[in-house]
């Protein structure tokens, strides 16, 4: 079963934590409680809309009724306050009291009288038109006047023609104080909201800011007390290469310049692991050969490698350099098999920059190392005879694949294999086997994203092929 191996902890520069700290809470929150603001926003415009939408209805209605009810009175001096009749029967026209000029809709009255003479409209005491229930025919329009708005409705009721203003100003006022309160309550809600949303999601914040904070503490910790004893390693074993090579077996000789160039790796490692857990610094890049950092690896884990009896080659772009050549158990014969041939995963073929030629990414050396070991480690975990790592450029991409001749990745966790601790060996293993944890290939991804690439597991093709893991980074502007 396949597993992301390697291992990887998160941490930042101890010196003014406490206030990055507080910046990254404040601004954490800040951010919760803008959401929160907009939804809120957007739920008291609703609420707000659905109630002014019901008085409007509830105002136009009553309206209406007040029509049906001044048309029906007797005397058109009995009318409530705004409301004005006029009433034409047997040719005779009587208004109420106080009817201001202009109010009367005369094209109304005419035309309600020539609907009489024509016969239609006749039999009144059935519902009119425009729902006023005032007769069998209603005309209905608005007029203002002296700066009121009056609804004016016309019906005709027997042999009368009656004509009633209902003053619809009240109405508006009532609906433009509704509208008022509507915004008021809803600023006051908001800044209520707003000022107990950040309070409390400051609060529910702080747990995990603590812990990250302790987390990049321990980073910073754990690198600081590392860097001392790697220093001094280092020193020692400058020391020891300076000694004349005559003094030295060969095999002594290249395990020294394998120490001193691990040491420096280590130590870009360890910078590179302050950089990445420090979510408020941004990564410094500088133009990167991809395939002098995989050469890199493959010298890094090549004891590893003919310890296990695993070829590791690399194949692609650059591979006629000498330092990407076949290595290990077998190679440059035909004993070792090599896991698929060509671009694997690729339908079409790559664009090559030729032997020897730089394939050049904005990013940071040791953060590319730590991911081709992080491959290269996963990769010998699980193969059987050959290990191959095939850099090609397509389109304005590098793609890195790590290819192995294992198993391949067991479908239950191939969904998930680049989630931390997603593995499907036990973390202690019995006897001297070393320790899984499920990282490597989580901490691949995460360098991915870091250098705006992406990662992800393709099917393998061709014989003896068992995995291929891709990463997928652009190349650099300046390339």
């Amino acid at each position: 079963m396949r597993r992301g191996g390697g291992a990887r902890a998160g941490g930042t520069r101890s010196g003014g934590t406490r206030s990055g700290s507080g910046d990254s809470l404040r601004g954490a929150a800040i951010r919760l409680t803008l959401q929160f603001i907009a939804l809120m926003t957007v739920v008291l415009v609703i609420v707000a809309g659905v109630v002014f939408a019901i008085v409007s209805v509830d105002v136009n209605e009553s309206n209406q009724r007040s029509v049906v009810v001044a048309s029906q009175l007797d005397s058109v001096q009995e009318t409530p306050s705004g409301t004005y009749i006029t009433v034409v029967e047997h040719g005779r026209q009587i208004s109420s009291d106080g009817l201001p000029d202009g109010l009367v809709d005369t094209d109304a009255l005419a035309s309600a009288a020539a609907l009489a003479d024509t016969g239609d409209g006749r039999g009144g005491g059935g519902s009119s038109g425009g729902g006023t229930g005032g007769g069998s025919s209603a005309l209905q329009s608005q007029r203002t006047v002296d700066g009121q708005t009056y609804l004016i409705n016309t019906s005709r009721h027997g042999d009368r023609i009656v004509q009633v203003a209902v003053n619809l100003s009240e109405g508006s006022e009532e609906l433009t104080r509704l509208a008022v309160a509507l915004v008021i309550a809803g600023l006051v809600a908001l800044v209520v909201a707003a000022a107990l949303s950040y309070l409390m999601a400051r609060r529910a914040i702080r747990p995990l800011a603590d812990a990250l904070e302790l987390q990049r503490q321990f980073v910073a910790d754990a690198s600081h007390e590392l860097r001392t004893p790697l220093t001094i390693l280092s020193t020692r074993a400058q020391l020891l290469q300076r000694r004349g090579r005559s003094d030295l077996p060969a095999d002594v000789g290249a395990a020294v310049d394998g120490m001193v160039r691990d040491s420096r790796a280590l130590t870009g490692i360890l910078d590179d692991l302050l950089i990445a857990a420090d979510t408020r610094s941004e990564v410094p890049l500088a133009p990167i050969d991809v395939t002098r950092t995989a050469d890199a690896a493959i010298a890094t884990l090549q004891d590893d490698a003919d310890r296990l009896g695993i070829t590791l080659s690399r194949s692609g772009t650059g591979a006629d350099s000498g330092a990407g050549a076949a290595s290990g158990p077998g190679a440059g014969t035909d004993s070792g098999p090599a896991p698929g041939s060509g671009s694997a995963g690729s339908g079409s073929g790559p664009a090559a920059a030729g032997p020897g030629a730089p394939v050049t990414v904005n990013g940071s050396e040791a953060a590319l190392l730590r991911l081709h070991i992080a491959l290269l480690t996963n990769a010998l975990d699980h193969a059987r005879e050959a290990v191959r790592v095939d850099i090609a450029v397509e389109g304005g991409s590098v793609v890195i694949r790590v290819i192995d001749d294992g198993p391949g990745f067991d479908p239950a966790i191939a969904d998930r294999a680049f989630a931390r601790f997603a593995s499907t060996r036990p973390a202690t293993p019995a006897g001297n086997g070393a320790t899984h944890y499920g990282l490597g290939l989580a901490l691949v991804a995460e360098i991915a994203r870091r250098h705006h690439g992406s990662v992800r597991i393709e099917q393998p093709t061709g014989a003896g092929v068992g995995a291929i893991v891709a990463v997928r980074i652009p190349l650099s502007t300046a390339a």
